[in-house]
């Protein structure tokens, strides 16, 4: 009598175990989903890599030369003696 209610538990203990084994294999993501993902996760890099990138090295490019224009500029202007550095047309009032 022992041994059957021994028997009785182990099966259905294996029973629940088998529908949880069942349970986590139907939550895990299918092979598809899995190649979808990763289709997914390939396709925005490649945008990363050939859109977002090549647009941030040239907007650096493009505040280079501007600042070195800029620069330019202003070293031109001092060597003409056009430098506006200080006020002009003001009146100094002494106290």
């Amino acid at each position: 009598m022992i041994r059957a209610s021994f028997f009785d538990a182990q099966a259905t203990n294996t029973g629940q175990q088998a529908a949880r084994v069942v349970t986590v294999i139907q939550s895990q993501p299918s092979w598809v989903l899995r190649a979808a993902l990763t289709v997914a996760f390939l396709t925005l890099t490649a945008i990363l890599l050939v859109v977002v990138i090549p647009a941030m090295l040239l907007a650096a490019v493009v505040f280079l030369v501007l600042v070195i224009l800029r620069r330019g500029w202003v070293a031109l202007r001092r060597a003409l003696g056009m430098d506006r550095s200080g006020r002009r047309n003001v009146r100094v009032i002494t106290r």
